[in-house]
């Protein structure tokens, strides 16, 4: 009779865990906010990625509309950014793009985090011809010293630094300062320049003898060869 009861006993003890379990996994799992410090039901959890810090959307939402107010991106863990004590690079988590489309935010603030990300890797710039603007790799611009409007209509050229138009991608034909632009004019024209002081001389008429005086000395030199000989005053 005791074993009968015994044996009873432990088949109800099974059948209660068993239903324990059961319960256990179909319950409502709950984790508590890093911001609000409540507990929330696991469905309202909204985790930052590279950290895995947990927080209720309501809470993480409002955490990213200040930031976005604020100018601040990117946006980063508020349990981070308080234990980053020491100086130095950043290297706790940072809420994604994928996180925000998670979170829900309103269309508005959307539009602004794609604005801030933009920025963060490009940099806008507006063709000087058509007019059209242009979201350029930040990386690819430090890079290119000439710019090549995208616009397949327009094709413009013009330098990174001085934002002078230039009719060539080579940088062997443009000077921010315009030498080599004014040499190559030179040379289209036929000036030539003083053998004395350098400035570009046109000749217009006359002889073919260019005489600069420099000092005491007479310098003198044949206007197509440029061979300076120096004479005695």
């Amino acid at each position: 009779m005791a074993m009968k009861l015994q044996q009873e006993f432990v088949e109800e003890d099974l059948i209660l865990h068993a239903r324990f379990s059961q319960l256990l996994a179909t319950s409502q799992q709950t984790f508590e906010c890093g911001i609000c410090m409540e507990t929330h039901p696991e469905d309202m959890v909204a985790t930052v990625s590279g950290c895995s810090h947990d927080f209720c959307r309501e809470c993480l939402t409002a955490h990213v509309r200040t930031a976005l107010e604020g100018m601040k991106f990117p946006v980063i863990c508020p349990i981070c950014s308080t234990k980053q004590t020491k100086a130095g690079a950043y290297k706790g988590g940072v809420l994604t793009q994928g996180n925000v489309q998670m979170l829900g935010v309103s269309e508005e603030d959307y539009e602004r985090w794609i604005e801030f990300e933009l920025a963060s890797h490009s940099v806008l710039i507006d063709c000087q011809k058509c007019k059209a603007s242009m979201h350029v790799d930040r990386r690819d611009l430090q890079e290119t010293p000439i710019i090549t409007c995208p616009v397949c209509t327009c094709r413009s050229m013009w330098c990174r630094e001085c934002q002078q138009s230039v009719e060539s991608l080579s940088t062997e034909d443009h000077s921010c300062d315009g030498t080599k632009e004014l040499d190559k004019l030179a040379t289209q024209q036929r000036w030539q320049r003083c053998p004395g002081c350098q400035t570009l001389v046109e000749r217009t008429m006359g002889c073919s003898t260019m005489t600069v005086r420099i000092g005491r000395l007479r310098r003198k030199s044949m206007w197509y060869l440029l061979i300076p000989v120096l004479e005695s005053p």
